[in-house]
């Protein structure tokens, strides 16, 4: 298994858009996995935005007007909490107003990225109750040491967005839907969802109030391919990253072929524990006998990548200064 650690951008970054992290994140990626593996075809997993790309990639790739294909070839999608119809986008759609993007739009000419503690901020401010106030109760007025929690410390590991990237989330995505539409464009070609007959498995969270199910649910209607669409309880995080061994939460399927999300849920079955038993389940004809790792040796730097330890930049009223 292959994880692509994403660099955290900054000011020399501040152009690289959509496309750019199409082409120089995943087509790139898939060519490296195959030259240290020497595979002729691969399973790939998107999480939120990294969905999206996926989803765009396999788009361009149906195209007869594709110029760049990866060396090897995508066998299956799995699409964790993904949006592709962003006429109902939840809860982000209010930080997409005029007057917010001004404010935003100040900051990306003078830095060329968006600062991530303003992401931070801004998925904080989404659900003050449980990600501020809670913890403002329980700390300063209780004085109750915080709770160690490892979804709370990666929500709190934020990340830069580069100038072209986050106009192009802002603008072509959230406000003007151009992937629904199919006025979306990489490298050029026009993306057409429909054009994809790669098997897809799409899970949304029945709680997730970043990505709603039911606007997840419209977005496959955008697919011709063949879909397994699950919708899994809790939250955005919590309800994606769910080991069966905790038999937490539950899922909710159904096999008929049903346009209305409401409806689909009426008649959809419901199944105790992870949905991860589920996609493996999905997964598993597609998949070859299982064999011991090729050695990578000197093909890969050691995990986690030198990308993940990166950290932004702490900003106050008077200069900016480096994480210690």
């Amino acid at each position: 298994m292959f994880m692509i650690s994403w660099v955290n951008p900054d000011k020399r970054h501040r152009n690289k858009g959509f496309g750019d992290y199409i082409v120089e994140g995943l087509i790139d990626s898939i060519d490296k996995i195959q030259e240290v593996t020497n595979t002729k075809s691969l399973h790939t997993l998107g999480y939120c935005v990294g969905g999206t790309l996926i989803s765009s990639l396999l788009a361009y790739l149906a195209s007869s007007n594709c110029t760049r294909r990866p060396k090897a070839k995508i066998e299956s999608a799995t699409l964790l909490t993904t949006l592709l119809d962003f006429d109902q986008a939840g809860d982000m759609a209010i930080f997409m107003a005029e007057n917010y993007l001004d404010a935003i739009n100040a900051q990306l000419h003078e830095r060329g990225y968006l600062d991530g503690q303003i992401v931070f901020n801004t998925f904080s401010t989404l659900k003050a109750n449980d990600m501020i106030w809670r913890y403002f109760v329980d700390s300063y007025m209780l004085g109750k040491k915080p709770i160690a929690h490892e979804i709370l410390f990666w929500n709190s590991d934020p990340t830069n967005l580069t100038e072209a990237m986050q106009k192009f989330l802002s603008k072509d995505l959230y406000r003007d839907n151009l992937l629904k539409t199919g006025a979306l464009k990489v490298l050029n070609v026009p993306l057409n969802l429909k054009l994809i007959d790669t098997p897809l498995y799409m899970i949304s969270m029945q709680k997730d109030h970043l990505v709603p199910w039911k606007a997840t649910f419209d977005g496959m209607k955008l697919f011709n391919s063949k879909i397994r669409f699950v919708l899994g309880g809790s939250g955005h995080v919590a309800g994606s990253i769910n080991p069966p061994q905790r038999n937490k939460y539950c899922y909710w399927v159904n096999d008929k072929v049903i346009d209305d999300a409401e409806k689909w849920f009426e008649t959809a079955t419901k199944f105790a524990g992870s949905w991860w038993n589920d996609w493996l389940k999905w997964i598993t004809p597609m998949m070859g006998e299982m064999i011991a790792p090729k050695p990578i040796g000197k093909s890969l730097r050691n995990a986690p990548g030198i990308y993940v330890n990166n950290q932004i930049e702490e900003s106050d009223n008077k200069s900016d200064s480096k994480k210690e």
